[in-house]
């Protein structure tokens, strides 16, 4: 319904440097809106608008994807707040960038009530596939229960998505994870840039690391969290902290995440994790890190 921006050759954002420059529109205001797509389309696309491009205060409601930042020229955009999103297939998209590119980073979605209709076909009611992002004060919801339900918030499914930090999701109801870190991978050295650590001999990486969430609170019969990367399933009703840092080994040998999670007390998860599998015995395990304060 609204596009901020064209990729054209000859529209309002043609690149500097020809067809390998920079697309940029910038200054693309959308405030105090109500959009209603009647089950057709998009609510807002953002391929091309960058610095000092934001929505605030918009309410969509029967589109197919209510928030979309699609591609690497959308970089620096945002912050997108205040956001109704209701009776779509998805709340908010975010990459994987179009033709290969990264999408590199936005200035975060602070604020938003996203609830996915019945008919949904997604595997998540937000989908984060970029790198560098902020998702705070968000709540979510879906009426899917055929064929199985969705996912809160999908991490790294579809594209690389490193350095994100989610804080403050309520999972409300008819959900199947609150928030799902997927295991999935990309070719490593994409564009040069964007992907997380891994072993030289190894010919993908996993698309998730350096992902910081905080402030997560599920309901009963939801997970929620879902860690495919180190198998970790929490059930948790609140979530304080979940961090998952880099990988860890050599070429011959991976022993897994870097991982500290508030958890371990409810679900046997190990506060601090290094290594293939968890310790046997959680409640003896040390901490592995001690800070000291000195005047």
């Amino acid at each position: 319904m609204i596009d901020m921006g064209e990729e054209s050759q000859t529209g309002p954002c043609v690149p500097s440097g020809g067809s390998s420059g920079v697309y940029d529109c910038p200054d693309i205001q959308i405030e105090h809106l109500a959009l209603s797509g009647n089950g057709h389309g998009m609510g807002i696309v953002n391929c091309c608008a960058q610095e000092l491009s934001h929505v605030s205060d918009v309410s969509m409601t029967s589109v197919t994807t209510g928030l979309r930042l699609s591609d690497q020229f959308s970089e620096n955009s945002g912050p997108y707040t205040n956001l109704t999103i209701a009776a779509v297939n998805t709340c908010l998209s975010i990459g994987p960038a179009s033709a290969g590119n990264m999408m590199i980073n936005s200035r975060g979605v602070h604020g938003l009530a996203c609830s996915v209709g019945s008919s949904s076909n997604s595997k998540g009611a937000i989908t984060l596939d970029g790198p560098d992002n902020e998702l705070d004060d968000i709540t979510v919801s879906s009426a899917t229960t055929s064929p199985s339900k969705i996912d809160g918030v999908l991490i790294g499914s579809q594209g690389p998505a490193q350095g994100n930090t989610v804080t403050n999701i309520m999972g409300v109801s008819g959900l199947a994870n609150v928030i799902h870190i997927s295991n999935a991978t990309n070719p490593h050295q994409q564009n040069g840039n964007g992907n997380c650590p891994y072993p030289t001999n190894q010919a993908s990486v996993n698309n998730v690391c350096d992902l910081t969430i905080l402030g997560i609170a599920g309901s009963s019969g939801t997970n929620t969290l879902l860690d495919d990367l180190t198998g970790t399933t929490i059930t948790d009703l609140s979530l304080g902290m979940y961090t998952l840092g880099e990988f860890v080994g050599t070429n011959s040998s991976s022993i897994g995440n870097s991982r500290f999670t508030t958890a371990a007390a409810n679900t046997n998860t190990t506060p601090w994790l290094v290594g293939a599998t968890a310790p046997s015995a959680p409640s003896t395990v040390v901490p592995a890190v001690r800070a000291v304060f000195r005047q």
